[in-house]
């Protein structure tokens, strides 16, 4: 107001008023000041803000302090926040396969659960890469099941299963990979008998029993890995 008092003492054409106006009622105030007294004004912020809208394909929310703009630049914001998210949970799970880290399952979206190469390190690291932070645990006969395990909420637990002639048959290529290597195995023996799969199988069958809240059983015979993390992210109603 004192401004515009000011420069209505002088002639017309004399003033000339510099602003940085970005909310429309004022740019709109200002211009019609203007015409009724006669004076120049020139807004530094219009041509600013629609050259950058133009470039980004945006335009301005016409409010002060805003990010200005609601097109890329917020998206990119967004595309940050979703890739940092996506790096912690691909680390996490780097962690947490295997049962390693057993203190930080708690911090855990889901820990999953199966026998050995029924696919849950590849489960967990494709959700990770969807920002899942998932644990791993093989569940087998001569290994206690970690207490850890029970202190969950039993939602986050999500048993994945498979078919046995497909389970003997992923663990026989594994000991072939293994032997066309020359890598040293240090599975037991007859970790790929059936005998010995199907004992496994029926031990994981009694746990889930005894767990009736836990997720799944998810078969994964003939599911492709994003298939079988598109069922966890249901179980987990995410």
């Amino acid at each position: 107001n004192d401004i515009m008092q000011q420069a209505g003492t002088f002639e017309k054409g004399q003033v000339l008023i510099f602003c940085t106006l970005v909310d429309p009622v004022l740019c709109d105030l200002m211009e019609q000041l203007a015409k009724t007294l006669g004076i120049r004004k020139i807004n530094l912020m219009t041509d600013l803000l629609k050259s950058v809208g133009d470039w980004l394909g945006s335009s301005a929310r016409g409010i002060p302090g805003d990010d200005m703009l609601g097109g890329p630049l917020r998206t990119q914001s967004v595309v940050n926040a979703n890739f940092f998210k996506m790096a912690e949970a691909v680390q996490f799970v780097q962690q947490h396969i295997s049962g390693l880290n057993k203190q930080d399952w708690p911090q855990a979206d889901v820990v999953i659960v199966g026998l050995d190469r029924s696919g849950k390190e590849v489960v967990a690291t494709y959700l990770g890469q969807l920002g899942i932070r998932a644990a791993c645990l093989p569940i087998s006969p001569e290994d206690p099941v970690p207490r850890e395990l029970f202190l969950l909420p039993p939602e986050k637990v999500v048993v994945l299963s498979m078919e046995l002639e497909a389970l003997v048959q992923r663990r026989k290529n594994q000991l072939l990979e293994l032997e066309r290597r020359r890598a040293p195995s240090f599975f037991e023996g007859g970790y790929a008998d059936r005998e010995r799969i199907e004992f496994e199988a029926e031990f994981l069958s009694d746990l889930v029993r005894k767990n009736p809240e836990w997720r799944g059983p998810i078969d994964c015979t003939y599911r492709a890995v994003n298939e079988c993390c598109s069922a966890v992210i249901r179980e987990l109603r995410l």
